[in-house]
């Protein structure tokens, strides 16, 4: 049976933000939902306004990818805080370890997103392909919606 992505609503929405960012974006992920699938993506690693991960490819070192988005200043935290303590359900849901589907909606009146928009998702890889996205990120992407 083959791997499938985007299960939840949160990963069903990143490749999804990922299709609308652009037609290179759009082109690319079912290469890179290939190398995903074949288990290529290793050591995946998420901190902080980073994502990086090692994907095997065509030579014998891994490839290094990087994904970097912004991370929320302290004002947009407070006031990301506040929201989210004024939407009970919210607030009831991750305490109880779940991401409510319509948390974006609340965030966005604070003028924030957990998905990428525009400028804002900056990717690298060591690949030798000119293109961006390249396989290598598009399946670091479909490992991190898994």
């Amino acid at each position: 049976m083959a791997t499938r992505f985007g299960l939840t609503w949160w990963g069903r929405r990143w490749i999804g933000s990922l299709e609308a960012l652009s037609a290179a974006y759009a082109n690319r992920l079912p290469r890179g939902r290939t190398y995903a699938r074949r288990g290529a993506v290793r050591r995946l690693e998420v901190a902080p306004g980073t994502v990086s991960a090692r994907v095997d490819g065509r030579r014998p070192l891994p490839y290094r990818v990087t994904l970097r988005l912004p991370v929320f200043t302290d004002e947009q935290w407070d006031a990301v805080v506040a929201a989210l303590a004024d939407q009970v359900r919210h607030a009831a849901a991750l305490l109880d370890g779940r991401m409510p589907e319509d948390i974006d909606d609340t965030l966005a009146g604070c003028g924030v997103s957990l998905f990428p928009r525009g400028s804002e998702l900056a990717t690298s890889c060591s690949c030798p392909d000119y293109a961006n996205p390249c396989k290598h990120v598009a399946a670091v992407h479909y490992v991190l919606a898994q």
